[in-house]
C-alpha cells in the first residue's frame, strides 16, 4: 500500500463529501455552491483506479475469470447492499427520499452495473446515484481482464488503445452507448501511464512529489469554472497529483497521519453511503430549527462532512470489512483484493 495514494483517497472522498453538502445548501437556501470543484474529486479517483488495478494485475498471475471475479467480490457487496436499502426505502417510505422512486427495471438495471435512465432524474444514474462511478470501474475493470489474455508486454497498451478507441469511435458516430463514449474513461488510462512510470523504478524526489500534487491540485482549483473538457480541466491535473503521490520517494520513514490513512481505508464507504447520510442529516439539522446560514452556511458544511465521515468510518468497519472477509472466503478471494474507488487499495 502507497500511503499517500490512501491519503488521496480520503481527500478524494471528503471533496465529493462537500461537494454534496454544499449543493444542499445551495437547494435550501439559494446560497451558493463555491466549492464545486469537489465534484472532480471522481476524477482522482479514477486515475487512482487505474494506477492501482493496473499495478496489482501486473504483479499478479491472474486468469481474468479470477480477476473480474474478485473486483466484482471487492465493489459490490456493499454497494448492492446499499442499493437494496434505497429500493426497499422508495418502496415502503417513499417520503423519505427527494430523488428516487422504486423502479423494478431500474433497480435490476443497477444491480447488474448496466447504464440507464433515472426514472425520476434527468440523467443516467443507478439506484444508489453515487454508483455511476462504479459502472465505469466495472466497464474498465471488464477491459483490464480481458487483456489479461494477452502477453503481459501488450497489456497496457490493450486497455488504453481500447479506452481510447471506444471513446473516438463514439465522437465519429459509431453505435457505443453515449456513456461509455465520455472522455472520463480516458482518466484509467492516465493512471496505467503512472502504472508503467512506477513499474519503470524512476522515482522523483519525495518535496517534488509533493510539489506535483499540490501542482494538481492548485490546477484543478484554478481550471473548474473554465469551459473545457472535463478531461482537460480534471483528468489532467488529477494525473499530476496522483503521479506526486505515486513517484515521490518515501524518504525518512515518518509515522501515517492515522485519521486521514483511515478516511482513505474508508473512502470507498464514505463515497457511497454518504448520499444517504447528507439528506437525513439535512432534514435532522432543519427539524431543530437550526440555521443552514450559521456561520456564512460553513458550520452546516463542517458539521455534515464530519458526520459523513463517522458514518463512512463506521460503515467501513460494521460493514464493508465483514463482508471483505466473508467474500475473502470463497475459492476466488482467498488473497487480500486487489485494489477499488474508492476500503483497502483498490
Amino acid at each position: 500500500m502507497i500511503i499517500r495514494i490512501q491519503y488521496l483517497r480520503g481527500i478524494a472522498a471528503l471533496m465529493v463529501v462537500v461537494f454534496h453538502a454544499f449543493e444542499m445548501l445551495e437547494r435550501q437556501t439559494g446560497f451558493g455552491n463555491p466549492f464545486r470543484v469537489g465534484a472532480l474529486g471522481v476524477d482522482v479517483f479514477f486515475v487512482i483506479s487505474g494506477f492501482i488495478i493496473f499495478v496489482a494485475a501486473d504483479k499478479s498471475d491472474a486468469k481474468p475469470f479470477d480477476f473480474m471475479l474478485k473486483r466484482l467480490l471487492r465493489i459490490a457487496p456493499l454497494y448492492w447492499a446499499l442499493t437494496l436499502l434505497v429500493a426497499a426505502i422508495a418502496l415502503f417510505k417513499p417520503a423519505l427520499l427527494a430523488s428516487t422512486v422504486f423502479d423494478l427495471r431500474h433497480l435490476v438495471a443497477s444491480l447488474l452495473f448496466i447504464p440507464m435512465q433515472h426514472p425520476k432524474l434527468d440523467a443516467i444514474f443507478p439506484v444508489l446515484v453515487p454508483g455511476w462511478t462504479l459502472n465505469y470501474e466495472m466497464a474498465f475493470y471488464f477491459v483490464m481482464a480481458s487483456a489479461l489474455f494477452a502477453p503481459r508486454v501488450f497489456r497496457p497498451w490493450i486497455v488504453m488503445g481500447v479506452l481510447g478507441a471506444v471513446v473516438a469511435l463514439g465522437r465519429l458516430g459509431a453505435p457505443i452507448p453515449v456513456f461509455y463514449a465520455d472522455a472520463i474513461i480516458l482518466e484509467f488510462a492516465l493512471g496505467i501511464a503512472i502504472a508503467l512510470v512506477f513499474r519503470s523504478g524512476f522515482r522523483i524526489a519525495a518535496g517534488t512529489g509533493v510539489l506535483l500534487t499540490l501542482t494538481g491540485f492548485a490546477l484543478l482549483i484554478w481550471l473548474e469554472p473554465v469551459d473545457l473538457s472535463r478531461f482537460v480541466k480534471a483528468g489532467l491535473p488529477a494525473l499530476l497529483i496522483v503521479a506526486g503521490a505515486a513517484l515521490g520517494r518515501r524518504g525518512a520513514a515518518k509515522p501515517a497521519w492515522r485519521p486521514l490513512l483511515l478516511l482513505g481505508d474508508a473512502s470507498y464507504s464514505l463515497y457511497l453511503t454518504h448520499a444517504l447520510v447528507l439528506p437525513v442529516f439535512g432534514k435532522l439539522w432543519i427539524g431543530q430549527g437550526w440555521s443552514m446560514l450559521t456561520g456564512g452556511g460553513f458550520v452546516f458544511i463542517a458539521s455534515a462532512a464530519a458526520v459523513s465521515a463517522l458514518i463512512g468510518v463506521l460503515c467501513y468497519r460494521l460493514v464493508e470489512k465483514p463482508l471483505l472477509a466473508l467474500t475473502a472466503r470463497t475459492h476466488f478471494a482467498r488473497k487480500p483484493p486487489i485494489g477499488v474507488m474508492v476500503g483497502q487499495s483498490r
